[in-house]
């Protein structure tokens, strides 16, 4: 008979020692016994504990679940992954998960200089979130951090945005992000390009879309479309996009080559323009 040294011992199933000790991994086995001792742990707890994400946490418990070590009813499933979506974690809780790992404990320390302002308790929140729920490496967050510095979303309400529609659109690497952002950079440069022809102060979202289909599916350069502002001047008395556009595409469906449009011409002389956006993609690399 053996005998422990130390307080309580855990219990767990006799057929995890006889069966199954050789065919589950070491995560799979952590992740059943953190259930054991804390049958209410939800997933992205779990993974704060072990380092992992929440994913890796979730194909453990499934395991499990195949083995029939663990034994859950659909409903109660289906609210214990709602939890992981919703769970509200402490700025606390937050700080302890983020003082367990160096690599966390770098990406918050580099906040003030990649955002221009302290972190906060959502910054902290956010930070453990992105990593455990979603599954985002330090290095991807560090990227996404400086890609919302440049567009000017410092905010930790944008930022979650931001993070939010790279994982609902699969950017979950590096090199996806990089791809992503370039894209966008040169798109948020075109923009503002064309709102300073325009002459307005901002653009909401409807003449973003307008303005952009002016590159990518018209492909006007700015001669012509500085061309069609005046035309609307005089008819309108006014600067207004959805009036602008409809001239351009007129113009298109009448005669490509009016007013000296050239298919593929963006920008006028043909150079990229980025006065918004001054950085280059590789100063983002760390």
């Amino acid at each position: 008979m053996v005998n422990f040294s130390f307080g309580k011992v855990l219990e767990v199933p006799e057929i995890v020692a006889s069966a199954y000790i050789n065919e589950c991994n070491e995560l799979q086995l952590k992740t059943l016994l953190l259930l054991v001792l804390t049958c209410d742990a939800t997933p992205l707890q779990i993974a704060g504990k072990l380092g992992a994400t929440t994913s890796e946490v979730e194909q453990a418990v499934d395991f499990w679940m195949q083995k029939k070590v663990l034994v859950c009813e659909k409903e109660e499933l289906r609210e214990n992954k709602d939890k992981l979506f919703a769970i509200k974690l402490t700025p606390e809780e937050a700080t302890h998960m983020i003082v367990e790992s160096e690599e966390l404990s770098f990406v918050l320390g580099q906040f003030p200089g990649i955002l221009g302002r302290m972190q906060n308790q959502f910054d902290l929140i956010n930070l453990v979130d992105l990593h455990f729920n979603l599954g985002m490496e330090p290095e991807l967050i560090m990227f996404l951090l400086k890609y919302c510095a440049t567009i000017g979303q410092i905010s930790a309400k944008a930022i979650r945005r931001e993070a939010n529609f790279w994982f609902e659109s699969g950017i979950n690497s590096y090199e996806a992000a990089e791809v992503y952002a370039a894209r966008n950079v040169e798109l948020e440069s075109w923009h503002e390009t064309v709102r300073e022809k325009l002459q307005l102060p901002t653009l909401n979202n409807k003449q973003k879309l307008i303005i952009k289909k002016w590159q990518t599916d018209l492909k006007l350069n700015l001669e012509t479309i500085e061309k069609a502002i005046n035309v609307a001047l005089e008819q309108k008395g006014e600067v207004n996009v959805p009036y602008i556009n409809g001239i351009l595409v007129n113009w298109v469906r009448k005669t490509p080559r009016h007013a000296g449009i050239k298919k593929g011409a963006v920008c006028g002389s043909g150079k990229k323009t980025n006065k918004l956006l001054s950085f280059k993609i590789e100063d983002m690399r760390f």
